[in-house]
């Protein structure tokens, strides 16, 4: 079995800064909302059309 250097990995990978996980945090929360109101969207043509 091969052991691995974790230690070297682990120093390798820097830490994200609070305000930028915040910003992260922010934009899927974003991205969340778009997608529920794009299938609002979607939905209300559908049902104008006689679509469902």
């Amino acid at each position: 079995m091969k052991s691995y250097n974790w230690k070297g990995f682990t120093e390798a990978q820097p830490t994200a800064a609070s305000a930028m996980l915040e910003m992260l945090n922010q934009t899927i929360e974003q991205g969340e909302l778009t997608l529920i109101v794009c299938k609002a969207s979607i939905l209300e043509i559908k049902r104008n059309w006689n679509l469902l």
